[in-house]
């Protein structure tokens, strides 16, 4: 049955919006969540997110560190672990807590696509790729902090692999379930 209400914004005097079955979008490796939200148990993939973020804020609460760990072209190739060490560091609290609160957000979203090894081997490829593509493409950028690059790579690899097993079901190939 459709769901119909008065609409305020048109000049039509009734909306009716059908509702929409989203039985086909629950996530593969969770179980329901229980009644009590402060319950719900965490993939282990989420543990995974949220044990970094804790790295990148305990780094951030470590100020004297972070300039051994950022990115700087002078040294790139000279001190080569700064190509991997730049992403755990970041600018300012600010920057941190966004960072950390979006890999928990990027994890959450695509728990069952990116699982424990493969969120580590995507965030480690990215964040050799962003350092290396700064020495080689960019060397006019002094130097670099944070992890938004990897956050990026994340999300692009967590959405092609949702994508991927979405058209691998045929009841799902169609433009209603890849928008929803």
């Amino acid at each position: 049955a459709a769901l119909c209400e008065p609409d305020p914004v048109h000049t039509l005097p009734v909306r009716c919006v059908a509702p929409i079955d989203y039985a086909h979008h629950q996530r593969r490796d969770r179980a329901p969540a229980p009644a009590d939200p402060l319950m719900h148990r965490l993939s282990p993939a989420e543990r995974l997110a949220l044990a970094g973020a804790a790295l990148l804020l305990l780094l951030q609460a470590l100020p004297a560190l972070q300039p051994a760990l950022e990115y700087r072209a002078a040294t790139a190739w000279s001190q080569p672990w700064r190509l991997v060490t730049a992403h755990l560091v970041h600018v300012n609290w600010t920057h941190a807590a966004i960072n950390a609160a979006a890999w928990w957000v990027v994890a959450r979203l695509f728990a069952p696509e990116l699982r424990i090894r493969a969120q580590l081997a995507v965030a480690a490829v990215a964040a050799v790729a962003i350092g290396a593509g700064l020495a080689l493409l960019h060397p006019g950028i002094a130097w670099y902090r944070g992890f938004s690059g990897v956050l990026h790579g994340l999300f692009f690899a967590g959405s092609v692999q949702w994508l991927i097993e979405t058209l691998r079901t045929p009841a799902q190939r169609t433009l209603r379930a890849l928008w929803l």
